[in-house]
């Protein structure tokens, strides 16, 4: 249904086409949907995050398979030669064009990845998105100073990040090894570095902070979590998640899970049951949502070495240790709790 929408570059019947609608769970009915629309011709919508006066931002995809690839991309946009991946702007709370904030395509010449799960959006307190993913291409638009300007290897994650405007790139590096890698998710911190999380087949050719030992990392497709500074120049941390952490300081954890998102309101937070090998009753450690809405949990424990000391908040650890984490979901799929 089309509720305000677009008037060009909505598409046409018969073609596959990305949406955005926007509801009021306060109202009931037809009266609940504020905001409907469909977003050009044999595209699909990946992601989508919202700033704090409520514009709408999305990332997505052309189906290249498919003829034509019709998106309503501005005209002073970063990029308007067609590719595989698109960025917009919406504020829903205007009708029809005047909705469209703006629409750019990102990305290089080669063959970008858009697997079911791929990709990440993000968006800051100015109105900066941040978008990740994983490319083929050499010439994927990386900026001056880079933490990694050049292509490692057969596909690489991307982490780029867009101007409020979607005129031009902040700054963009590529991060990865010698085979393929692949980023799934994105938060930004108040100091505005990133962190990422994904997967990779590099093992311990993925670039990996001073900190990290990952002694046998999977190379089928390894969880990695990685931070990257405010200005896109220096890996701040990286390891894998499966991990064997041989640091006597800190480690992160991050959560990313919308189901622990119950208020859109509030910084929430969840529990993170986090155990070693040394210390095998779990410290519960409380770790905070990083902006409203996010669904994405951020912090960093401390780990020391030692015996055991139940309730101080410090992972005890010895050489070799398997640190895990768990946590208890707010919905197994069917409405019930389950663990995770």
């Amino acid at each position: 249904p089309q509720r305000n929408g677009l008037t060009t570059g909505a598409g046409t019947s018969g073609a596959a086409h990305g949406f955005l609608s926007v509801f009021d769970p306060a109202l009931s009915g037809d009266a609940s949907l504020l905001y409907s629309t469909t977003i050009g011709d044999n595209t699909g919508v990946l992601w989508m995050d919202l700033d704090a006066a409520g514009d709408v931002y999305v990332m997505g995809f052309a189906e290249s398979s498919r003829d034509p690839v019709v998106i309503p991309i501005s005209p002073d946009a970063f990029q308007t030669t067609p590719d595989t991946f698109w960025v917009g702007r919406f504020d829903t709370t205007q009708s029809g064009d005047a909705a469209l904030i703006y629409t750019t395509f990102v990305g290089g010449s080669g063959a970008e990845v858009t697997s079911q799960g791929t990709g990440g959006l993000a968006v800051d307190a100015a109105g900066n998105a941040y978008v990740v993913g994983g490319t083929s291409s050499s010439d994927w638009p990386t900026s001056p100073g880079a933490y990694q300007d050049v292509l490692a290897g057969g596909s690489d994650a991307f982490v780029t990040k867009l101007n409020p405007s979607g005129t031009a790139v902040v700054w963009s590096t590529y991060l990865g090894g010698p085979t393929a890698d692949n980023a799934r998710g994105v938060a930004v911190h108040a100091d505005g570095s990133v962190s990422v999380i994904g997967q990779s087949t590099s093992g311990t050719d993925f670039p990996q902070s001073t900190c990290a030992l990952a002694e046998n990392p999977d190379t089928t497709y390894g969880g990695f979590v990685a931070r990257i500074s405010a200005d896109g120049s220096e890996l701040l941390f990286s390891d894998f998640l499966e991990d064997v952490v041989g640091c006597t300081d800190t480690i992160s954890v991050l959560v990313s899970d919308f189901d622990l998102n119950s208020d859109p309101e509030v910084v929430e937070t969840v529990d993170v049951q986090m155990s070693s090998s040394t210390e095998t009753t779990p410290e519960i450690v409380t770790i905070p949502e990083v902006a409203v809405n996010s669904g994405v949990f951020y912090a960093v424990i401390p780990v020391a070495p030692g015996p055991a000391i139940p309730g101080d908040g410090v992972v005890q650890a010895s050489h070799g240790d398997l640190i895990t984490g768990r946590y208890d979901d707010a919905d197994d799929g069917t409405g019930s709790p389950a663990v995770s």
